[in-house]
C-alpha cells in the first residue's frame, strides 16, 4: 500500500522530498483516522513516534519530466 503511495506522489511530485513527505503526511492521516474510529486497530494506533520515509529510485521521471539522481 505504501508503494502504491509513493508511486502515486512521484507521479504529481516534483523532487522526492516532496513525494516523501506527501505519504508521510498520508500514513499519518490513516493512522490517526484508524485511531478515532473506534474499530479493532484503534488500540494499536493510541500514538506514534516521528516517522520519516526513505525512498530511493533510480531513473523515475518525476511529475516535471525530470530524472532522479541515480546516486
Amino acid at each position: 500500500e505504501i508503494v502504491a503511495m509513493v508511486a502515486a506522489e512521484l507521479a504529481q511530485q516534483s523532487s522526492l522530498e516532496a513525494a516523501a513527505q506527501s505519504v508521510v503526511e498520508r500514513v499519518k492521516r490513516l493512522h490517526h483516522d484508524a485511531y478515532v474510529s473506534g474499530r479493532q486497530r484503534a488500540p494499536h494506533c493510541a500514538r506514534h513516534e516521528d516517522m520519516t520515509l526513505l525512498i530511493r529510485v533510480i531513473n523515475y521521471t518525476l511529475a516535471d519530466g525530470s530524472l532522479t539522481p541515480t546516486q
